[in-house]
């Protein structure tokens, strides 16, 4: 046996022991003797996937595959590592690969039917998870997937198949998260327990203590998940909302910053104009919300731009109508549109005018020039 060969197999054991840190520092070893050992490379990815490092999971799962093509464990393992990087139509186009190299694999099949469902196949998504059921009736990954269809028990037939499941004590958290909180903040811890250095339990975890004004508990969860991915926008973004809640304003302004400098997202700029508005600067604030509508903003967000831009004086009455009715006809909005621009501007009306009154002539204007498309019923 090789020198580079016998530092592998004492890898090997370290990782399967649960011996991560000594694992990985032999793994490194042998790549510093034989750079294309595609095991050391796959598992070394294994190692950072489960360190909450996605990106470096990516790289190093992707060379060896390069190195070792057509390998089902490996390209279902790439799909996901890049799940957990957040680019999910590859990530559901490896495990696609994954699957027709080893179709009656009932586990990546329902790796492959959860990535479908996060790029928002829902169908294709379904279609495999029944067809992972079918099986494999006791899988745990299987089941999990069919309580994500609505069928909460098998969230809970999938923990007595694998109780170190980490996935489905964080899905149990997110199931139990609105009505019972408690029980969904035990899941998470749950799942942290099993791996202290899980990003999606962490953020969960972070999000749940936020709802219930914990906002330093938040905090400290938040802030451990960009310690995981300095690089995440969603967490820094995730910071931010943890700041503002707690009165720290120009910190909340920072850290959107931060996560707009790593990603142009709506979501991170209404953010940001929210940050900005409660500073008292609403110029900004508008400006910031223009990005957001731009970039695909949520009613809701396009609605922060409105109330805002009611308490502008350079906003015309005619401006604030013209973005009541961009509001509102736009095509997210066509078919289910509701009478709210004109209630928001009503809410935040000018000073002397009659909220009622404007209300009224808003919602008759924009009914005056409604297109055929759009139903207000």
């Amino acid at each position: 046996m090789s020198q580079a060969a016998a530092v592998f197999a004492r890898a090997l054991s370290a990782h399967q022991a649960g011996r991560l840190a000594e694992a990985e520092a032999l793994y490194r070893r042998v790549l510093e003797a034989e750079p294309r050992h595609a095991e050391a490379l796959r598992l070394l990815g294994l190692i950072a996937l489960a360190a909450g490092d996605a990106p470096s999971a990516v790289r190093l799962i992707s060379e060896s595959a390069r190195l070792a093509p057509r390998n089902p464990e490996t390209e279902a393992q790439l799909g996901l590592a890049l799940k957990a990087a957040g680019r999910l139509p590859e990530a559901a186009a490896h495990l696609e690969t994954a699957r027709r190299l080893a179709p009656e694999d009932a586990e990546i099949l329902a790796n492959l039917a959860a990535a479908l469902r996060a790029a928002g196949r829902i169908a294709e998504g379904a279609r495999r998870i029944r067809q992972s059921v079918a099986l494999a009736p006791a899988l745990a990954p299987a089941l999990l997937n069919l309580g994500n269809l609505g069928h909460a028990p098998a969230i809970l037939r999938a923990l007595r198949v694998r109780p170190a499941y980490i996935e489905a004590w964080i899905n149990l958290g997110n199931v139990r998260a609105s009505s019972d909180p408690d029980g969904a903040r035990r899941a998470y811890q749950q799942a942290l327990a099993l791996n202290p250095h899980s990003p999606e339990a962490l953020t969960n975890l972070g999000a749940l203590l936020l709802d219930l004004d914990k906002v330093e508990a938040a905090r400290f969860c938040h802030r451990r998940v960009v310690a995981l991915a300095p690089a995440d926008a969603g967490a820094l973004g995730n910071l931010g909302l943890v700041a503002k809640a707690g009165g720290r304003i120009g910190e909340a302004i920072g850290w959107q910053g931060r996560a707009l400098a790593v990603r142009r997202d709506a979501g991170a700029f209404n953010s940001l104009g929210q940050a900005l508005q409660a500073l008292g600067d609403g110029e900004a604030a508008v400006g910031a919300y223009r990005r957001s509508v731009a970039l695909g903003a949520a009613a809701s967000w396009h609605s922060n731009l409105i109330f805002c831009l009611c308490y502008g004086h350079a906003t015309t009455n005619e401006g604030l109508f013209a973005e009541a009715r961009a509001w509102r006809f736009s095509p997210t909005q066509a078919g289910t549109l509701d009478r709210g621009p004109a209630v928001s501007i009503a809410f935040a009306k000018r000073k002397g005018a009659n909220a009622v009154t404007v209300a009224g002539e808003l919602i008759a204007r924009l009914d005056s020039v409604r297109p055929n498309f759009c139903s207000f019923d």
